[in-house]
């Protein structure tokens, strides 16, 4: 999931970084942004509502490495972004 927002975010623009994407401003974005880690936190850490989805709460140390995947991913595509030749 983190991957996947992250990306979200990266791919709003095809010729601006994530930073230059992030000062556009989106509410409905950030909104589902919000939803969507809120659902996430709910499945990992509410025991009811993980045990509908078989999940086990995760330790920091998974979670940081959620995070870096989404990270990595971003910085893939920013470089890309930054390298690939320009439309006129």
């Amino acid at each position: 999931m983190f991957c996947n927002l992250a990306l979200i975010h990266a791919t709003r623009s095809r010729d601006l970084t994530i930073l230059g994407s992030l000062a556009r401003p989106n509410a409905a974005l950030w909104w589902v942004t919000g939803g969507t880690l809120a659902a996430l936190a709910a499945a990992i850490h509410v025991p009811s509502v993980a045990s509908v989805f078989r999940f086990a709460p995760l330790g920091a140390a998974e979670l940081a490495v959620a995070a870096a995947a989404g990270a990595a991913g971003v910085l893939w595509y920013d470089f890309y972004k930054l390298m690939r030749p320009r439309r006129a």
